[in-house]
């Protein structure tokens, strides 16, 4: 996956609320925390790394908001 020059490369979903939504609210609270702790760098490779993890989910069916304990079968 090429990072491009946008801000994101992360293209989340409308996600349904009720428990995803209260991650989504622990995410946004943790990102105002976080602001102007990490690197540029540092913020490229989560972004990336979430873009990836929603594409696994998704090519799976499954939501990537809240993660789940529930195992995949062998990839």
């Amino acid at each position: 996956m090429e990072l491009s020059s946008r801000e994101s490369e992360f293209d989340p979903k409308p996600i349904a609320p009720g428990r995803a939504g209260r991650a989504l609210a622990a995410l946004l609270e943790w990102q105002a925390m976080a602001q102007g702790a990490y690197s540029p760098n540092t913020l490229r490779a989560q972004k990336a790394d979430g873009a990836i993890f929603q594409a696994f989910c998704e090519s799976r069916g499954e939501p990537y908001l809240p993660a789940t304990r529930k195992p995949f079968e062998r990839y």
